[in-house]
């Protein structure tokens, strides 16, 4: 009796035991599941891991993902965007976008200031440069010129001269003013000799007197042997072919002056800058080694050809030089500034630029990062670029979009729909 009551009991716990294992451990809805954590590194989101450890990239310690980002990448195929074939979107989250520090601009419209920085060369103003010669042939018996340097102020005397055919005119000057005064009662004579003293007054100021020498003349009725020359230009003598003693001739170049108040600056533009180089525009000249001295000016002329070897073409600037310290060869550097106009315009950091196409990431309202083909136009030199399809005013993009491609893993991560992530 008492072997038939184990039977009995043994059979309940089995039954017992095996609606357990049926109901409790075998079924997997009743099971309780464990989420796997997975790790990532801060700056690289694209490295996944089940496990701790460094990012492979920077050496980061990954960090465990938390049911926020866990939630966001699952659903992301939920923010998807028309975009450019073979270029993805990069979603990030808040806490991901704070750790690698992205910031955002607004497109507005920007002046596009363009300039141009170049070498340039002081050379003398062709238009102060002068050649001092006489209309009359003599002998040169005084010279107070007597080196080349020399600064010379206009009506300086140059040299003393003994001409026969100037002292002949200087003796008719004084012979027509005495006819004037003893025939001046008789009305038809006089206006005959006036008319031949303003005729003989103009002679000798073509000979090369000036109007202090034939008053004087006039004044005194007394003519000299030796007549003095007068600088008609201020400057320095650069080239100097007269001696004491020497005969010249009217043909004769005797000396060079040159004015310095005003110089050139001969500058070589190169071809791609040439569009926005104008007659008329602000320059500024630039000595760095003189405590970055600087010297105003404007450009007077640009030169009809381009060098073939160089591919540049030459401006040339005008430069007031009233201290005279810009000396003919000196080098320094000039600077051209343009405003190419107001823009819708993007800072030339935020531009991404792939060799072929241009792009920026702008932000969506739900928070991705879309790349944005972009048409660029001019390059302003204070930072921007002029947009000319693309975008548009009030968008907010990245900046600086480099920021977030820093390496050949998140190149492909970001660019490319083959691979998103690297687990490991």
């Amino acid at each position: 009796m008492k072997s038939n009551y184990l039977i009995v009991f043994s059979i309940i716990l089995i039954i017992i035991g095996a609606t357990f294992w049926v109901v409790y451990l075998h079924n997997p809805d009743n099971t309780k599941v464990i989420p796997k954590v997975q790790y990532t590194c801060p700056m690289h989101p694209q490295i996944m891991s089940d496990k701790p450890g460094s990012c492979p990239i920077c050496g980061m310690e990954l960090v465990p993902i938390n049911n926020e980002d866990v939630k966001e990448r699952d659903n992301k195929k939920e923010h998807e965007h028309a975009m450019p074939e073979g270029y993805a979107a990069i979603t990030l989250s808040k806490k991901q976008a704070a750790m690698l520090g992205i910031r955002y601009e607004t497109v507005g419209i920007k002046e596009i200031i363009k300039e141009i920085v170049t070498s340039a060369t002081i050379v003398s103003n062709e238009e102060k440069t002068f050649k001092i010669n006489i209309k009359v042939s003599g002998w040169v018996e005084k010279l107070y010129v007597n080196q080349t340097g020399q600064y010379l102020k206009k009506g300086s005397p140059l040299f003393a001269i003994y001409s026969p055919e100037l002292y002949a005119g200087t003796l008719e000057y004084i012979s027509i003013i005495n006819s004037i005064e003893q025939l001046g009662a008789d009305e038809k004579i006089s206006d005959v000799l006036v008319n031949l003293k303003k005729a003989t007054r103009d002679k000798l100021k073509l000979y090369g007197l000036i109007d202090k020498q034939i008053d004087e003349i006039e004044k005194t009725k007394q003519s000299q042997r030796l007549i003095q020359i007068f600088a008609p230009y201020s400057g320095y003598v650069i080239e100097k072919n007269i001696y004491e003693g020497q005969k010249v001739m009217p043909d004769d170049t005797l000396m060079t002056i040159i004015d310095l108040s005003t110089v050139w600056a001969l500058a070589d533009i190169y071809q791609p800058d040439l569009p926005y180089v104008k007659v008329g525009m602000p320059a500024l000249f630039k000595i760095p080694y003189w405590e970055n001295k600087e010297y105003k000016g404007i450009v007077q002329f640009i030169y009809p050809f381009v060098n073939e070897q160089t591919r540049t073409v030459k401006v040339r600037v005008v430069l007031h030089n009233n201290g005279m310290e810009l000396k003919p060869g000196l080098y320094a550097e000039l600077l051209l500034r343009y405003s190419a106009g107001k823009h819708i315009a993007v800072s030339d950091q935020s531009v991404f630029k792939t060799g072929e196409k241009n792009y920026v990431f702008m932000k969506m309202d739900d928070g991705v990062l879309m790349p944005k083909e972009v048409v660029l136009g001019i390059s302003g030199s204070n930072g921007y670029y002029a947009v000319l399809r693309g975008i548009k005013k009030g968008d907010v993009i990245v900046s600086p979009a480099n920021f977030l491609i820093d390496s050949e893993s998140q190149l492909k991560a970001y660019f490319s729909n083959v691979a998103e992530s690297h687990q490991h």
